[in-house]
């Protein structure tokens, strides 16, 4: 084998690795998007499940809140019986209920601010993985294409390097 012909093989050996380190490079950066996406998964499924957990305890609270005004209440009723005055117009029973309803109603803001929030958590961790991803693949596909262009300038130097070298060039078929 000749010097040329040498140096030819180790010049397409060359360009060859540095295609595969950025095919390397490329696939990398995909699975780094993949991993990303399923941990920002986690986290958004995390966040739910917090989310829910919160909703749950208010849920829990507005259902302890009614029955102590269901039994505010009944006790109103029972005292009013005992004693012969008539409900109408009752201002303890008027009052039970008015606390009653504005529990509740902090209660129920409570609750639909923490999906809002748990909403928005969700929509940003989400958003800024998927961005993340964006740009990791971005990175991978200009690490392939700065290989391929890489490869293409060492076999273009090698080319010219084994020109140099002998002055005569190289066709198919010649052995």
């Amino acid at each position: 084998m000749s010097l040329q012909a040498a140096m030819a093989v180790a010049t397409g050996v060359q360009a060859l690795g540095q295609i595969q380190n950025a095919r390397y490079q490329a696939n990398l950066a995909e699975r780094q998007a993949r991993e990303s996406l399923k941990q920002a998964e986690m986290q958004k499924t995390q966040l739910q499940i917090e989310g829910e957990q919160e909703r749950v305890k208010l849920a829990q609270e507005e259902i302890l809140r009614m029955r102590k005004a269901k039994e505010t209440i009944a006790t109103d009723i029972a005292a009013g019986a005992a004693s012969g005055a008539l409900m109408q117009g009752n201002v303890f029973l008027n009052e039970s209920l008015k606390n009653l309803s504005e529990d509740l109603n902090i209660l129920r803001t409570e609750r639909d601010l923490i999906m809002q929030k748990t909403k928005g958590a969700v929509g940003n961790l989400m958003a800024s993985a998927y961005e993340q991803a964006a740009i990791t693949r971005a990175a991978g596909k200009a690490a392939r294409q700065a290989g391929y262009l890489s490869a293409v300038g060492t076999l273009a130097s090698g080319g010219y390097q084994t020109y140099k070298m002998g002055g005569t060039s190289v066709t198919p078929g010649d052995s």
